[in-house]
């Protein structure tokens, strides 16, 4: 007698359309970002302003704006195909999908550094000069961007370890592995 397949649960179904969506738009974004970045690399503007001093951080990073679009875009690709491995339950997206996840808790870590150094790097504006309460608004956007990269890592924590229980292998045949 034919065993009956585990039935689909909602999560890794929502989980996959979710990450397929979010795959689209970072595939989009990613090559965005290669776009912007060599046509901006192309005149040299950025160079000639990090040597006058003007913007440390972007000239620092301008060199390498085009390999940040590519591993994003690279990134999104590999989370579109797992994710419609995800859908058709293959065993192998599982793992896969989980070793996204890590990376992805690994990325939002390296994060941290460069969010303190972009926050760090900007440009030192007087009191009053924008508005009244310029600092402490740039101060609440720091601390907005650490507690979403908190945030996500967190989820993706709990992801990897729902992904890891054991109605959730049965469900993609991975049973009792």
């Amino acid at each position: 007698m034919e065993e009956t397949p585990p039935p689909r649960s909602t999560l890794i179904t929502g989980l996959a359309w979710t990450a397929v969506l979010c795959s689209v738009l970072g595939l989009l974004a990613g090559s965005l970002q290669c776009f912007l970045s060599s046509a901006m690399l192309s005149g040299g503007d950025l160079e000639r302003l990090g040597d006058a001093g003007d913007l440390p951080a972007i000239a620092r990073m301008s060199p390498r704006l085009h390999w940040f679009g590519l591993s994003s875009a690279a990134g999104a690709l590999a989370t579109f195909f797992t994710a419609v491995g995800l859908m058709r339950r293959r065993p192998w997206a599982r793992s896969a999908f989980i070793v996204l996840l890590g990376m992805g808790m690994a990325a939002n870590l390296v994060s941290v550094y460069a969010v303190r150094s972009v926050f760090s790097t900007l440009p030192v504006i007087p009191e009053g000069y924008v508005f009244p309460h310029f600092r402490l608004l740039l101060g609440f956007l720091e601390g907005l961007v650490y507690a979403a990269l908190a945030g996500t890592t967190a989820l993706m924590g709990w992801l990897i370890r729902r992904l890891r229980r054991e109605d959730v292998r049965r469900e993609f045949g991975a049973g009792e592995a």
